[in-house]
């Protein structure tokens, strides 16, 4: 009987040990899967600095230095005003990737908020009707901030196309929460393209719209034809 009792003891003893060791690698394994998240995170937001903020920096810094020879030759006014569009347009990256970052806008009603008056401004100076459709902000949903900092630069992107080659007279710009997935819809009555000859949406654009997609884990579709205006779709998984 005292054997009995020792080795039920001994079996206590190795399952609980076991169940410690079994959590301990858990918390571990979780904790480096965090910390792997954060790095992801940090990298995108030196990323972005980079390529945005120090794109930028580097062209005022080109533009000041053409400003001289303009002096000379009496067109100092427009090389100011190339400047001050340069720097207007680093001020909205610095404020994108400030509100990307912050945990306080995870909120749909923030990023549908955002979301709403960051396209409306860049769309404030086309020479078109536009039409922004959201659902409604009060959805009980979070949206993390690599989603919503892709998925607006990516519309960015396709508005941004639409503006410079499409030769539109109308666009509208439309999201939506279907079946766990956030899908962004942007459509223009344009004069359109081959698809399978993109002209009017440049190989940056297409790139980058992918690439962005790809690191959601998500889509994105463009369908046009010539002289039928085209329409860009995006969708990423968004659990509700």
């Amino acid at each position: 009987m005292i054997y009995f009792y020792a080795g039920g003891m001994i079996l206590v003893s190795v399952i609980a040990v076991t169940l410690l060791l079994r959590d301990r690698y858990y918390m571990k394994r979780s904790d480096l899967r965090r910390e792997q998240a954060l790095q992801r995170e940090r990298t995108r937001i030196a990323r972005d600095i980079h390529d945005d903020l120090g794109n930028g920096l580097v062209a005022v810094a080109t533009l000041s230095d053409l400003a001289h020879a303009d002096v000379e030759k009496g067109t100092i006014h427009q090389r100011l005003d190339e400047i001050y569009e340069v720097a207007q347009e680093l001020a909205r990256n610095v404020d994108e990737i400030v509100w990307a970052v912050n945990p306080e806008n995870d909120t749909w009603k923030s990023f549908i908020s955002y979301f709403e008056q960051y396209t409306t401004h860049f769309l404030s100076h086309a020479n078109l009707r536009s039409q922004f459709v959201c659902p409604p902000p009060d959805l009980d949903l979070v949206v993390p901030s690599k989603i919503r900092h892709h998925l607006v630069l990516a519309v960015r992107e396709a508005v941004g196309n639409v503006l410079k080659h499409a030769q539109a007279e109308s666009l509208k710009v439309e999201l939506r929460y279907v079946a766990g997935r956030l899908e962004a819809e942007i459509t223009d009555d344009g004069k359109g393209f081959d698809t399978d000859k993109p002209r009017h949406i440049g190989h940056d654009g297409l790139n980058n719209m992918d690439r962005r997609m790809d690191e959601l884990g998500g889509e994105c579709r463009i369908t046009s034809a010539p002289g039928a205006g085209t329409t860009v779709f995006f969708s990423v998984p968004l659990k509700g």
